[in-house]
């Protein structure tokens, strides 16, 4: 039985429906419904090629891959693992697109996003890399924060966000910083930035032994 709290949550987010301002957040457990292996499961074969079994920090573990085989062969394990073009979207995607979402934000590389959005004839501006930002032309985006499989493009958990004002920029921090705290992850960069009559969002997290600063800019 669905308590108080359940309730008032799904009518918050029917509300933000109906408003166009409901941004999602996609995580591993919506691709690993198609089939995808998690990210868990792609460092344990990084480690037992790599005999880096005593080490336990999984970033690491993927870069000292990457380094020891070369970026061409870390891409290609990341993309064989993590069957690259072998899923196909499942009835999580639909049901989040059905939401009508103004933006989809998600950690994961694959495609299947992109797969159900075309399905749909929905149209989103796909945000996988900074150079994408100033080509948006639709209201709604989907941005990889970790980069994409096709764009060869895998990168730490970074986002530029472009929002209608100064109110929804706080909204957008709020959820953020919601992920972040939720995933148990300390963040390094929050950035509120005007320029011209437009609002930019830049936050990023990086692991603990790659920190660069915190800074909370409201310019």
């Amino acid at each position: 039985m669905m308590d108080k709290l359940q309730f008032l949550h799904i009518l918050h987010i029917q509300k933000a429906s109906r408003q166009g301002r409901l941004v999602v957040f996609v995580g591993a457990g919506v691709s690993k419904n198609s089939g995808v292996p998690t990210w868990s499961t792609l460092i344990q074969e990084m480690k037992n090629e790599c005999g880096l079994n005593l080490e336990t920090d999984e970033l690491k573990i993927a870069q000292l891959y990457k380094d020891a085989r070369g970026e061409k062969e870390y891409m290609d394990k990341v993309k064989e693992v993590l069957q690259y073009n072998k899923v196909v979207p499942n009835e999580i995607h639909k049901a989040i697109l059905d939401l009508k979402p103004c933006h989809i934000i998600t950690t994961n590389y694959d495609n299947l996003l992109e797969q159900e959005i075309e399905n749909e004839f929905q149209q989103f501006d796909i945000i996988r890399e900074d150079k994408d930002m100033p080509r948006m032309s639709y209201p709604n985006s989907l941005i990889k924060m970790h980069g994409d499989f096709d764009t060869d493009n895998l990168t730490g958990c970074a986002v530029d966000i472009r929002c209608a004002g100064p109110e929804q920029l706080i909204r957008y921090s709020s959820i953020l910083l919601d992920i972040a705290d939720g995933t148990r992850r300390d963040f390094d960069e929050l950035i509120h930035e005007k320029r011209g009559t437009t609002w930019w969002l830049h936050f990023a997290v990086r692991p603990s032994n790659n920190r660069r600063k915190i800074l909370f800019d409201m310019r």
